[in-house]
Order: structure tokens, then C-alpha cells, then sequence
């Protein structure tokens, strides 16, 4: 398995600096740079930000580092779609699955932002990985820089924003919306990814890789990015949609 940070941490600091080279010279409310282009309108129908029950950032807590959520929902589909498309944007990185198969070679997945101004998300065709019948989506959370537990030039450890990874995300599959995430998602908080880290990289266990239906609990709704900082604007114009490639494993 991929992991979420460890591979490519050079990689990482490297996306890192230049989007901050990119925000001081163009401005946080600029509405294209570098390959990411404003989509005001263009948020979610139907999904919530979704989250871990009881799991938020605390001062206290600042350095602990904990298993990485696996976030999954089962839906049917009467048949197979000739159309499917995944829209998703999370507060941290993402490595997504449809019915167990990687469907992009993209990694550090969103690009890293000001997290109280504009989260980006991504659109990807999933249609050839779907069937008709019951299929299943996962979505494994990483920290990025949204939950940095290291102390560093940036203070991200500290910074306003600072909240345990979520999600949102829906599918549409012919033109119908399928699978939004809401309170009926499952989360796993016991899972492989044990550690993970934008600087100290990824704890791997592949003992703890999630073969059985127990262990799931329920997801819960979450306010988004911004919480601890104050209100979210609303989510269709604080939203940013991601165009082209970015990093990948080649």
C-alpha cells in the first residue's frame, strides 16, 4: 500500500514551499494561480463535512499522533453507470478506494492550504470501477499540514485552524447523487496506517489491515475547516477545485 506522507516527504516540503511562495505573491483571495482556478457555485448538492466523534484539537494534545480514520460507505447501483464521477475535498490528504481498487496515482492529495479561507477539492471518473449491485467507497484520512503535530519555523502545531482530518465528498453516477457524506458513513479508527505525519512521515502495521465488519462506528457531521477560527464561509464559495495533475508516484 501507498502510504499517506512517507514516501515522498522531500516531495512534500518541496509542494509546501512553493504554495506559500504562491500565496504571498499572488494573496490568499486570489481567483487563479499555479494551476488552481476558483469555482465559486461549484460545491456539493447534497454531502456534509464529516467527521470522528469526540476527536478535535486541543493545545494539550498538540503532539499526539493518532491511527488515521478510514472513513467507508456501501451503496447499490441498479446497473453499471455509463457516467461516475467522485467530487471530494478534505481538510488533510486522501487515499480513496472504490470497492478495494486505488483509483488515482495522485498523492499528497489536497494541495495544502490557508484552511480557514479555501479548502481544494478534486473531481475523479470512478465509472470504471463500479458495478450494478452493492459497491463500497473508502476513504482513509491523513494529517497534512491541517493537523501538523511538530513543533517547526511555521508554527503549524499551533496554528488557528488546526482540527483532526475530515471529509466531504459525493458521487454522481448518471446524472443521480449517491453516497454524499452525512452521518451514515462508517468510520474505522483502528486501521494500518498507525502514524502519519507531513514531517516524521507514516507508521505502517499491516497486521491491522481492516479484513472484518467489526470495529465500524458512525461518522458524525462537522462544522468544516475553520471551526476553531470562527464560522465557515459557505461552503459552495469556499471551495476550490484543482485543475490538471499534482504530485504522483512515476
Amino acid at each position: 500500500m501507498r502510504t499517506l506522507c512517507g514516501t515522498i516527504l522531500a516531495a512534500a516540503m518541496t509542494a509546501l514551499s512553493a504554495q506559500a511562495k504562491m500565496e504571498a505573491a499572488f494573496g490568499i483571495g486570489n481567483s487563479r494561480h499555479d494551476g488552481i482556478i476558483r469555482s465559486e457555485g461549484e460545491g456539493f448538492a447534497q454531502a456534509s463535512w464529516i467527521g470522528v466523534k469526540g476527536r478535535f484539537f486541543h493545545y494539550n494534545t498538540r503532539k499526539e499522533m493518532r491511527t488515521a480514520a478510514v472513513f467507508a460507505k456501501d451503496f447499490t447501483l441498479e446497473a453499471k453507470p455509463e457516467a461516475a464521477a467522485l467530487k471530494i475535498s478534505v481538510a488533510g490528504y486522501w487515499d480513496i478506494r472504490v470497492n478495494g481498487q486505488e483509483i488515482t496515482e495522485d498523492i499528497l492529495m489536497p494541495t495544502p492550504s490557508n484552511f480557514d479561507r479555501r479548502v481544494y477539492m478534486k473531481e475523479y471518473d470512478i465509472a470504471p470501477y463500479l458495478t450494478a449491485g452493492v459497491n463500497r467507497i473508502e476513504v482513509t484520512l491523513g494529517n497534512s499540514i491541517y493537523n501538523c503535530p511538530t513543533e517547526g519555523a511555521w508554527m503549524q502545531d499551533t496554528i488557528t485552524w488546526r482540527d483532526d482530518p475530515q471529509l466531504i465528498c459525493e458521487i454522481v453516477a448518471d446524472g443521480r447523487i449517491v453516497a454524499p457524506s452525512d452521518a451514515t458513513w462508517r468510520v474505522h479508527l483502528d486501521g494500518p496506517v498507525r502514524r502519519n505525519s507531513i514531517r516524521c512521515g507514516d507508521m505502517y502495521d499491516a497486521r491491522k489491515e481492516i479484513l472484518s465488519p467489526d470495529g465500524w462506528e458512525d461518522a458524525v457531521k462537522k462544522h468544516g475547516p475553520g471551526e476553531i477560527a470562527g464560522p465557515c464561509p459557505d461552503k459552495s464559495s469556499f471551495l476550490d477545485g484543482i485543475i490538471g495533475e499534482y504530485l504522483q508516484i512515476v
